[in-house]
């Protein structure tokens, strides 16, 4: 009966270290990030805020990103030593596309819009967004978010995504 606990002591210690850690499962890894964020709605009368940040590579190295759609768009506020780009307009376009300028292992992003125009108008249709976020051209989260009319509260959606 020794023999048998000492060999399911044994057995249980050996699959006990043998487990896989979460990193080992799925690990990390370093990919171009794409985000596009699709606007449908009366969303010519909202501002549109967009903060990304936490854009590391796996050596921890801050990456830059740029917004590729529409053209000619820049960042309204680059934080460069705190790794936080934000784009807070009246969107100008239907479609918002932002890419790492190289590979990362995480991104975090928020969005939020606030109705700034026709507030008395009660037959337009709020923003809604659809952000759909790439690896390596892979779709890989795919998120909604719809605003509230003027005078209401402000909800943001926010996401931190570990890049696998």
């Amino acid at each position: 009966m020794k023999k048998f606990a000492y060999l399911s002591f044994i057995a249980m210690l050996s699959l006990s270290c043998g487990e896989k850690s979460d990193d080992q499962i799925n690990p990390v890894s370093d990919k171009i990030v794409r985000i596009e964020i699709g606007l449908t709605g009366d969303y010519s009368n909202y501002m549109l805020a967009f903060s990304i940040s936490s854009l590391f590579t796996s050596s921890d190295a801050f990456v830059a990103p740029v917004i590729t759609c529409p053209a000619g768009t820049n960042w309204t506020q680059a934080i460069t030593a705190a790794n936080t780009f934000n784009y807070i307009e009246e969107p100008v376009a239907a479609k918002l596309v932002i890419k790492t300028k190289d590979p990362v292992r995480t991104v975090s992003f928020l969005l939020s819009a606030t109705q700034t125009e026709n507030m008395d108008d009660k037959a337009q249709v709020p923003l809604s967004a659809t952000i759909q976020v790439y690896a390596n051209d892979k779709l890989i989260e795919t998120d909604n978010y719809t605003a509230k009319p003027g005078g209401e509260y402000v909800e943001r959606l926010t996401r931190t995504i570990k890049i696998n």
